[in-house]
């Protein structure tokens, strides 16, 4: 065998186990990748609960105050109505 030869065959088996080595890494860095995506959508989600909670809070609270001022508008818009009725009949 000449030298080129075993050079080529040594350089050709050198890239082979290089190779190996960056299917390795990149399989590695993929299971890395995955469970740091898996992780940001696991805080995604929990975040997206914790303001699902809090809109519902609101919403019940402001229904609440909603049912509790409701009665006093009425009154007011009623009143107004008068006054107005009163300004009309006067011009």
């Amino acid at each position: 065998m000449t030298k080129t030869k075993r050079q080529l065959e040594e350089t050709l088996a050198e890239m082979g186990q290089k190779m190996d080595q960056l299917i390795a890494e990149m399989k590695e860095h993929k299971q890395e990748i995955t469970e740091d995506i898996e992780q940001k959508i696991k805080e995604l989600k929990d975040k997206m609960d914790d303001i699902s909670e809090d809109s519902k809070s609101f919403r019940d609270k402001a229904k609440e105050r909603w049912g509790d001022a409701k009665p006093h508008l009425d009154e007011a818009a009623k009143e107004i109505g008068l006054a107005f009725k009163q300004f009309a009949k006067k011009n």
